[in-house]
């Protein structure tokens, strides 16, 4: 199946296949390259936040 045949990308809860919500981007590029990418590493300018999961109170800890 070809990225041609494929519907837009969009953030759901179920799978399906799609284009890829940023076709330009390559191995290799770095996050900084999106528009998303740059937001996400503004918080690296903060300071990371740092939970220990095995100390931290559950509701803090998210579950993936």
């Amino acid at each position: 199946m070809s990225s041609s045949e494929l519907p837009p990308f969009e953030h759901t809860a179920t799978f399906k296949y799609t284009e890829p919500p940023n076709a330009q981007w390559n191995y290799g590029d770095g996050v900084d390259t999106t528009t998303a990418g740059r937001a996400w590493a503004e918080g690296e300018k903060e300071g990371w936040k740092h939970i220990d999961a095995a100390t931290a109170s559950p509701m803090y800890v998210p579950r993936f």
